[in-house]
C-alpha cells in the first residue's frame, strides 16, 4: 500500500494489504486549494527508527527526507548505465542528486547508504482539497488512472496527524494472521467498489458518500508528526 514516501508520510506495511484507490481526487466535485493553508505550513519531526529528520511543509510543496539504500555485485556496475563510479565515489541516475556517493565494498559487492532531502510539489497529479477542518492531499498513482487520499489534520498542540485509507479484509478472505482494520463489506452500503485484483478496488464516491466514509471509519491514523518548537 502506498503512502507518499513519508508524505508527509511514512510507508505502511500489512502482512495482509488491501487497497482502495479513488476514481477522482477527493471530495469530489470540491475546487482544489493553490497551497497548503498558513496554520499548516511549518517544520515537524520525522522519526525514522533511531534517526529524526524534518519535513518542511511550505505553500505549495512539503519536503520530506528519503533513504536510498543499496547493495549489489560490484562486476554488476558494467552492466547498469545509471551507475558509475568516478574518484572513489559512487554516482547512480536514479538518486536525486548531482554529487558522489561514499560506499563500502565487501565481498565483491558495493553497498552505500544516503539519506536526502526530497521535495512533492502540489500539480496536475497532487492535488491538496479541504475538507472541514481537515485537509485532504491526493496523489495520482503511477501510471494509473486513479488516484490515492490522505487526511492532514492540523492538532490542537500544533502537530500533523495523517490517515489514510484502512486495511480492510475482502469477502471471501480468511487471513486470520492479517492486520485487518474491519470488513470491507461493511462500506457496500456507502459507494460501489469495483475490482481491480483480488486485495485492490475502485471507487468513487460523491461528497456525501465520501463524508459517511470518513464518519463510519474508512481512514485510519497512520502517523502524527510533532510540530518543531
Amino acid at each position: 500500500m502506498k503512502l507518499l514516501a513519508p508524505l508527509i508520510l511514512a510507508a505502511i506495511a500489512f502482512s495482509s494489504c488491501t487497497t482502495i484507490y479513488f476514481e477522482q481526487p477527493q471530495p469530489s466535485g470540491d475546487p482544489a486549494l493553490d497551497g497548503f493553508p498558513k496554520s499548516f505550513q511549518g517544520s515537524y519531526f520525522v522519526k525514522d527508527g533511531d534517526q529524526t529528520d524534518t519535513l518542511f511543509v511550505e505553500k505549495d510543496k512539503f519536503i520530506y527526507p528519503e533513504n536510498f539504500k543499496k547493495s549489489l555485485p560490484a562486476a554488476s556496475l558494467d552492466t547498469i548505465s545509471t551507475m558509475r563510479i568516478a574518484n572513489g565515489l559512487l554516482y547512480d541516475d536514479e538518486v536525486p542528486i548531482d554529487y558522489g556517493i561514499p560506499f563500502t565494498e565487501n565481498n565483491d559487492s558495493i553497498h552505500y547508504d544516503i539519506r536526502v532531502k526530497m521535495a512533492k510539489k502540489l500539480s496536475e497529479v497532487l492535488v491538496l482539497k479541504k475538507f472541514g477542518k481537515l485537509l485532504v492531499l491526493n496523489e495520482k498513482e503511477e501510471n494509473k488512472n486513479y488516484w490515492n487520499a490522505y487526511l492532514i489534520e492540523k492538532l490542537k498542540n500544533g502537530d500533523l496527524q495523517v490517515s489514510a485509507v484502512g486495511n480492510f479484509k475482502p469477502e471471501g478472505v480468511e487471513d486470520k494472521k492479517g492486520n485487518f482494520d474491519g470488513e470491507l463489506k461493511d462500506f457496500y452500503s456507502i459507494t460501489s467498489f469495483k475490482k481491480l485484483t483480488d486485495d485492490s478496488f475502485l471507487i468513487n464516491p460523491d461528497k456525501k458518500a465520501f463524508q459517511q466514509l470518513f464518519n463510519k471509519g474508512f481512514f485510519k491514523k497512520v502517523e502524527v508528526y510533532e510540530r518543531v518548537k
